[in-house]
C-alpha cells in the first residue's frame, strides 16, 4: 500500500494450485471465484526421470493463470501446477483502484532465442506472464521478470535443436477507478 501498510490478510489470496494429470504436454489453470480479481500467478513443473519437461507458458487468460510444459526430443511425461493470486474487488474498490486489462505484446519475427520486453508508461506493473509460441521440436521459456515497475521482459530458447519461434508477453497492472 502506499502507505507503507500491509493489505488485510483477508483481501488477497493465494487460491489453492491445480493440478495437470500427467501428459508430454501438460497443461493447468486456476480460476479466482466471483468477488475476486486475478492479479499474478505462477507455474511450476513436475517430472521424476529422464530429460524432463520445461515451461513454454505461464500467463493471464481472463480470470485464470494458466500452467503449459513439455517434454522435450525424447518423451518425458509430467505435471504441471498453476496458482493464480487475487484481490478481493470490495478491497480494490474501497481504495479506488482497479486491475487493468492485460496489455500484450507479441514478438516478431520469429528467432531462435525470442525475446520482447513490454513497456508502459501509464501505470506500475504488479505481475506479468509469458508464454512461447512454438511450432516445431520446441521452444521453451527461459525468463519472464519486471525490469523495472514499467517493462516486463520475456525471453525463450530453443534447445540442441533449432526451432525459431515468436513469444508473448502480458502485463497487469493496478490504476485509479
Amino acid at each position: 500500500m502506499r502507505d507503507g501498510t500491509s493489505i488485510p490478510p483477508e483481501d488477497y489470496r493465494i487460491f489453492p494450485s491445480v493440478k495437470s494429470p500427467v501428459a508430454p504436454h501438460p497443461s493447468a489453470s486456476v480460476s479466482v471465484p466471483d468477488g475476486w480479481v486475478l492479479v499474478g500467478g505462477g507455474a511450476q513443473v513436475e517430472y521424476g526421470s529422464g530429460l524432463g519437461s520445461m515451461l513454454y507458458g505461464s500467463f493471464p487468460k481472463e480470470n485464470s493463470w494458466v500452467a503449459e510444459a513439455k517434454d522435450h526430443l525424447q518423451p518425458d511425461p509430467a505435471q504441471v501446477t498453476a496458482f493464480a493470486i487475487g484481490l478481493k474487488r470490495s478491497f480494490l474498490a474501497k481504495i479506488g483502484l482497479t486491475v487493468t486489462s492485460p496489455l500484450v505484446i507479441t514478438s516478431a519475427p520469429p528467432a531462435n532465442h525470442p525475446s520482447v520486453t513490454l513497456v508502459n508508461q501509464n501505470f506500475s506493473f504488479i505481475s506479468g506472464g509469458a508464454r512461447v509460441n512454438w511450432a516445431g521440436v520446441g521452444n521453451l521459456l527461459t525468463a519472464s521478470f519486471p525490469q523495472d515497475r514499467q517493462n516486463w521482459t520475456a525471453q525463450g530458447k530453443d534447445h540442441l535443436q533449432p526451432d525459431p519461434a515468436t513469444i508473448t508477453v502480458w502485463g497487469i497492472g493496478l490504476v485509479p477507478a
